[in-house]
């Protein structure tokens, strides 16, 4: 176990290092054919600017409380410009797997321009 989590690190660690000389998709689809885990592309996804994939990755990777949390992450660590299409698109999801949490973001990213009117009609 501790030698897969002294993998995972290394890995975490060149991914994060050579995040702007490499292709993102192309680096994504060879995570995903060598099983790494979601948790783990959606990260390096985040890195390279790909909020949208980085979100599915958490969401699809864990299908519940922990994918949302992850998904969370990533939205509140990234610019609003970027993240705000993706608040909107997966807030039903959000709010079903982490309620309070979602509650929260939300709330945090009002003053940033997220729309509550554009974020009820998605629920």
């Amino acid at each position: 176990l501790s030698s897969s989590m002294s993998n995972n690190a290394l890995l975490q660690q060149f991914l994060s290092a050579n995040v702007r000389c490499t292709d993102p998709k192309s680096i994504l689809r060879i995570l995903s054919s060598h099983d790494v885990n979601a948790a783990e592309c959606a990260s390096y996804a985040a890195l390279s600017g790909d909020i949208g994939t980085a979100v599915n990755a958490a969401l699809c990777g864990d299908t519940g409380k922990n994918g949302a949390l992850d998904a969370l992450r990533v939205l509140n660590d990234s610019p609003i410009e970027q993240a705000e299409p993706y608040y909107y698109k997966h807030s039903t999801t959000l709010l079903s797997r982490a309620p309070m949490a979602s509650a929260k973001s939300f709330l945090s990213r009002y003053s940033q321009g997220l729309s509550a009117k554009k974020l009820l009609p998605a629920i």
